[in-house]
């Protein structure tokens, strides 16, 4: 005897919604990383000699699998089930991605090279910060336009208005080298 199975009908207003409050996205930490993968890739080797993948390779079996009847050694699940697991790369140096090399000019131009504080002064911090408070509630674009108009301030400063050290120009040679250039027209190589 078959057996049928019981269609069951749903309308739409049953199903309940819900409203996504916010995405956010960032930068792991290296420490975050490494609790979060299961194993460093250590060799830039996929299979061996036998077709096997290799151990501490790109496609070691940890990180999930491919081959048919195969099963996962982090999850133990087959192809079809397993949702993959991801590992890491440890690198001698840091790497800077391309994509922040911006980023990193503006903060290496606008803040202190001794003490890191940004190169306003206090009461500039405080009218600033009340101006994008009110801003930021209405008005994104005349929000965005301040933050220029600090950074362009901040970056005219020579000296630190909090600690009186002397600012350098700091110069951008992509890919993604900074230089500090010094008075006598020196450049000296910004370590990383």
């Amino acid at each position: 005897m078959a057996t049928q199975t019981e269609r069951v009908s749903v309308r739409e207003e049953e199903i309940p919604l819900k409203a996504i409050k916010a995405i956010k996205f960032s930068i792991l930490s290296p420490d975050v990383i490494r609790s979060m993968s299961v194993m460093e890739i250590t060799t830039s080797e996929t299979y061996d000699e036998a077709g096997r993948p290799m151990v501490g390779g790109l496609m070691d079996r940890r990180l999930g699998v491919v081959e048919p009847g195969a099963r996962c050694e982090t999850c133990g699940n087959p192809p079809d089930k397993c949702p993959g697991h991801f590992g890491r790369i440890e690198l001698a140096r840091p790497v800077i991605h391309v994509e922040y090399a911006k980023y990193i000019h503006d903060l290496l131009r606008t803040t202190c090279r001794e003490c890191g504080r940004i190169l306003l002064t206090d009461e500039e911090i405080e009218k600033y910060s009340k101006r994008m408070a009110r801003l930021k509630v209405r008005w994104k674009l005349l929000a965005d336009r301040l933050i220029e108009r600090i950074r362009k301030k901040a970056m005219e400063r020579t000296v630190c208005p909090h600690c009186g050290a002397k600012q350098y120009k700091v110069r951008f040679e992509r890919p993604y080298t900074f230089y500090e250039e010094k008075e006598n027209g020196v450049l000296e190589k910004l370590d990383q």
